[in-house]
């Protein structure tokens, strides 16, 4: 096997993570709380990625 010493194996590639968090209180009895996240990537890594989660307790 013949390995090249000028072959990469290593890609650079952009990401950002961005997150927040929000709680309010509807009641004494009932909470709201949501959660979004998203995630921002170059095409190669897969592009960008969003998820909200929202609840009432």
């Amino acid at each position: 096997m013949d390995m090249q010493d000028d072959a990469s194996h290593s890609e650079d590639s952009f990401g950002l993570t961005l997150g927040t968090d929000f709680s309010f209180e509807v009641s004494s009895d009932i909470d709201f709380d949501a959660s979004y996240n998203i995630q921002m990537l170059d095409a190669a890594s897969g592009g960008n990625s969003h998820h909200l989660k929202a609840i009432t307790v």
